[in-house]
């Protein structure tokens, strides 16, 4: 696989992600959990914008904060939902480390 072709994945993954979000918070009924939801589709919007211009700072940032919606998402309750963000998380680190090596 290119190099370009990693990248694109990777802004694919993040706003898929964001989409994920998105529509989570559309879903919810508690007003205050659709604001967080909406809160965390605007972070991955913001990560791959920030990845796509090729800001260094923004994979290691990324890295970090999905690593942290992956703990959250494995200690709370899980459904499939969560396997879908789970899987979508995991994808997007693997990504994030692959697109990370190609910018040093």
């Amino acid at each position: 696989m290119k190099n370009k072709e990693k990248l694109h994945i990777l802004i694919f993954l993040l706003m898929a992600n964001a989409l994920l979000w998105v529509f989570l918070g559309v879903l919810t009924i508690i007003p205050f959990n659709a604001a967080v939801m909406f809160g965390n589709a605007l972070i991955f919007m913001l990560f791959a914008y920030l990845v796509q211009q090729k800001y260094k700072l923004a994979y290691d940032v990324a890295l970090v904060y999905i690593l942290v919606n992956v703990f959250l998402t494995i200690t709370d309750q899980f459904g499939i939902y969560d396997f879908v963000a789970l899987i979508l998380n995991i994808t997007t680190l693997y990504y994030i480390y692959e697109a990370k090596k190609l910018i040093k």
